[in-house]
């Protein structure tokens, strides 16, 4: 992928801000510090130095670190930096590698739709960012970054109670036009399934790949063949190869709902190192995958 003269200007930019600020929160770590150090010192010694004078004005630095603390931690967190890196860095250059693409960096896959895949079961939080929509070949898509988790309330030995949080998935949630008018439902899951997918026939497709990293379930086992071809089935796998992580599709109401699993932000720079062409690089790869899914599963035909 070609990164033009422009956008390695506004890295360079990019990186000059992101040391910037670095510097910055090394300061703010250090007077904060200083200060609660300085207070320490006036608790143990001040009265000995300077016979309870003043020691009043020690003290007031160790308040100054409890006040500061919290005020500036959400300004310098490194999830805070990343999405300010992301908004002024990664989004421009996705919109003028991909002009066709709209984005809003708020929006995201509702719930009911991401429900309406038959994927997953509810969840009792879902939250969202970086929305995409475009249009290729007769198909429209929509894709977006999602988190769904589970809540339970646990009883400790000793009477308390703890939250445990379960991932019920995180990843890019697509959904496309299929271009099939089908009334039936067909799912293919990465692994397991079986418990979500009781009510319906496991598909076995005869292509031994794609049987053995798969399973298919599906209401209407002649519609399942009929949609997965030996062709797309092909597609699938190397898309799985491609992007070196779990898939799920679902194929019903006219629609391919396409689930992608990752345990990290798929947009998201790496405030810590250095920004260059190679992070920038891997974003519009996996952007350029995404958007050449519904092309490559031939959804429009």
């Amino acid at each position: 992928m070609n990164i033009d003269t422009s956008i390695e200007q506004t890295l360079k930019k990019a990186e000059d801000l992101r040391v910037q600020r670095r510097n910055r929160i090394r300061l703010i770590y250090i007077t904060c510090w200083s200060a609660l150090l300085v207070g320490i010192c006036a608790k143990f010694y001040g009265n000995m130095l300077f016979e309870g004078n003043f020691t009043y004005i020690f003290y007031l630095f160790g308040l100054a670190f409890l006040l500061l603390a919290p005020i500036l931690y959400p300004f310098i967190r490194p999830e805070q930096i990343s999405n300010n890196l992301k908004e002024q860095v990664v989004v421009p250059i996705i919109l003028k590698q991909f002009p066709d693409l709209l984005y809003k960096s708020t929006r995201f896959i509702q719930k009911p739709e991401f429900l309406r895949s038959g994927l997953y079961p509810n969840s009792d939080r879902y939250k969202g960012e970086d929305f995409f929509i475009g249009h290729s070949n007769n198909v429209t898509y929509k894709f977006s970054q999602v988190c769904a988790e589970n809540v339970r309330e646990k009883s400790n030995a000793n009477g308390s109670s703890t939250l445990h949080i379960s991932s019920v998935f995180k990843g890019i949630f697509m959904i496309a036009d299929f271009k099939r008018d089908i009334s039936s439902e067909t799912y293919v899951y990465s692994y397991r399934g079986k418990g979500l997918f009781s009510g319906y026939s496991k598909v076995e497709l005869g292509y031994r790949d794609f049987d053995k990293r798969f399973n298919v379930y599906s209401n209407n086992e002649a519609d399942a063949h009929s949609i997965l071809t030996k062709r797309m089935m092909q597609h699938i796998l190397d898309l799985r190869e491609e992007l070196g992580k779990s898939i799920y599709i679902s194929f019903k109401d006219s629609k391919a709902y396409i689930a992608i699993r990752s345990s990290s932000n798929f947009f998201d720079i790496d405030s810590s190192s250095e920004i260059n062409v190679d992070q920038i690089k891997r974003i519009l790869q996996e952007i350029e995958l995404i958007i050449s899914i519904s092309d490559r599963l031939e959804l429009g035909t």
